[in-house]
């Protein structure tokens, strides 16, 4: 198994835990993607991966790499009209250029609870 392929099944699997738990019981995903960026994270670091948690303007996602070589991996993506559930995609994609704040995992809980202190609380990861 290649890193994408492994990287894609551990996406994969997080979108299938979040279509059952839903912030808002909505199939694109509304509400959850900085839980399911958080999860993600979490379950690359157990896979040696050195994922960073990140975010724009109203939009949480996951990067790996660095420069030209930076991969973004979303799951929640679907909720801004995009049809594949699981997107994996480089970093000049547009969509994820204006990376407003971001926190290599793991990280302090209180780091990321500051992160997205102004999210609504459902929408939080921790």
């Amino acid at each position: 198994m290649t890193s994408t392929d492994e990287i894609r099944a551990i996406a994969t699997r997080v979108r299938g835990w979040a279509e059952k738990r839903s912030v808002y019981e909505r199939s694109d995903l509304t509400g959850m993607c900085a839980i399911c960026s958080y999860r993600i994270g979490r379950l690359l670091t157990r896979h040696g991966y050195r994922p960073k948690l990140c975010m724009n303007k109203n939009h949480a996602f996951i990067t790996l790499g660095r420069g030209k070589q930076r991969i973004v991996v979303d799951v929640t993506a679907t909720q801004f009209d995009h049809t594949e559930k699981v997107v994996i995609t480089n970093l000049i994609d547009k969509w994820y250029w204006k990376i407003t704040d971001g926190v290599r995992l793991p990280a302090d809980r209180k780091r990321i609870q500051k992160m997205f202190h102004a999210w609504p609380l459902e929408q939080r990861p921790i």
